[in-house]
Formats: C-alpha cells, structure tokens, sequence
C-alpha cells in the first residue's frame, strides 16, 4: 500500500529572485518553470517568467506572496467545488 507518492512540483514561485539564486538555477536544471520578482540588480534570465518588481521592500513582497496565495486558494477550491457537484 502506498501512502505517498512523489511528484515533482508544477511551478517555483520565488518572491526574491536575487536572494533565491540556486534553487532558481536548480529549478532551471530541473525544468521546473519558475516565476519570481526581479529587480533590476537580478539576473533575469534564472526564470522562465520574470516580474518586474522591487523585492527588497516588504510592501511588495507581502503584496505579491498575497495575489499568488490567493490565486492558489481559489483555484484549489475550485477544483474541490467542481469534484463535489459533479
């Protein structure tokens, strides 16, 4: 019987890119596609999808982690909401 069983993540989020650089990298080696705020003293190119943002002000960081929490929890109660109608 199996209780667990291992799958590799969808997606990375990082809210500091700068200070996330090598589970960045190792995201990338992975092929794990990865999101995350970029300043512009970051190297974009360490994620597939960067967003411009200032990531050393924690205004902006709680404000981002907040819209993709969010997005993470709708969704999920969706997918549950659709399981249980159906």
């Amino acid at each position: 019987m199996t209780f667990f069983t291992f799958t590799w993540p969808r997606a990375l989020f990082l809210s500091s890119v700068h200070t996330s650089y090598f589970p960045a990298r190792e995201a990338s080696a992975l092929k794990i596609p990865g999101f995350g705020i970029v300043d512009t003293n970051t190297w974009s190119q360490a994620v597939s999808l960067p967003i411009p943002g200032n990531d050393e002000s924690v205004f902006c960081s709680i404000f981002y982690n907040d819209i993709i929490a969010n997005y993470i929890l709708i969704r999920k109660f969706s997918l549950v909401l659709m399981w249980f109608l159906n």
